[in-house]
């Protein structure tokens, strides 16, 4: 997909969004895209390392399995 396809995509996906709580966390998101990246803490360093290890063993769900949980997350 080009660019311009890809920036199409998204104007369309945003579009079609009527939650406005979505459409402020996409602007947050957008609006921070070119800030640099924190640095991170131990704690969130650690999470990270532990989520690798869980990959290395196979602890992982499929993407379906995951848009269903952060549906049912964002219904709260």
């Amino acid at each position: 997909m080009t660019t311009a396809e890809l920036k199409k995509s998204i104007v369309r996906e945003v579009e079609a969004v009527s939650d406005e709580k979505m459409l402020e966390f996409i602007l947050i998101a957008l609006e921070n895209i070119n800030s640099p990246m924190p640095e991170l803490e131990d704690w969130q360093l650690k999470e990270i390392e532990e989520s690798e290890r869980q990959i290395e063993r196979g602890e992982v769900i499929t993407k379906e399995e995951a848009d269903k949980k952060i549906l049912e997350w964002l219904k709260r």
